[in-house]
């Protein structure tokens, strides 16, 4: 079975692009993925425009989220980060402290 995760990205004022890249995590307190398969489960650049957007993932796993901005300038911002599980269905889901927020999970 697979969840259909809903982000939110925070305003999006003055950017001319915007990176989210998901993970497939071990635990929820390692600071580094040491999995057999560490590459991205979702790794894209969106537009700058972008406000939220929904990623597809494997059930019952624990994941983390890095979004990055780049303004129209070409200034990056500091990365986003949060982490999550898609052990059940959330309304809404964990934030950041920043932009970043799981806005849902649900059964796809």
């Amino acid at each position: 079975m697979s969840k259909v995760v809903t982000f939110a990205f925070g305003p999006a004022v003055g950017l001319g692009s915007r990176r989210l890249t998901v993970v497939q995590r071990q635990s929820l307190t390692t600071t580094v993925v040491a999995l057999a398969n560490p590459d991205p489960c979702y790794d894209a650049t969106l537009a700058g425009s972008a406000v939220s957007g929904a990623v597809t993932l494997a059930a019952n796993k624990l994941w983390q989220a890095t979004l990055v901005d780049t303004d129209d300038a070409g200034n990056v911002s500091r990365k986003d980060v949060i982490s999550f599980g898609t052990n059940a269905n959330k309304y809404p889901g964990p934030s950041s402290i920043d932009r970043l927020r799981v806005l849902s999970i649900y059964d796809s």
